[in-house]
């Protein structure tokens, strides 16, 4: 297993851009959002735990996901959180901006 730090990429140029994760398959958006996040996975044997951090590190929102999944996070109030994917000893991280 390899850790993956903050391997995302971000185009500041499109508000629908898209944060992927290439070594891991990973796919987290649109970013900024809403009311859902759509991630997918693309090992579909892969089940990961989703984790939604606010700014002061507190868990809003706790899940598994596997292949694609639409997440509903209309409840959470508007700003800057971080995210965690994790499986065994692989986490990937990144951010979301709620509008």
């Amino acid at each position: 297993s390899k850790y993956i730090n903050q391997a995302y990429y971000y185009s500041s140029q499109n508000i629908n851009s898209v944060w992927e994760f290439n070594d891991a398959g990973v796919s987290v958006y649109p970013n900024p959002f809403t009311h859902t996040i759509n991630v997918e996975i693309e090992n579909s044997s892969s089940v990961m735990e989703l984790t939604v951090f606010d700014i002061q590190g507190r868990s809003v929102y706790s899940g598994r996901v596997e292949n694609q999944e639409n997440i509903d996070l209309s409840e959470l109030r508007t700003g800057m959180y971080i995210y965690t994917l994790s499986k065994d000893n692989e986490v990937i991280k990144g951010k979301l901006i709620k509008n």
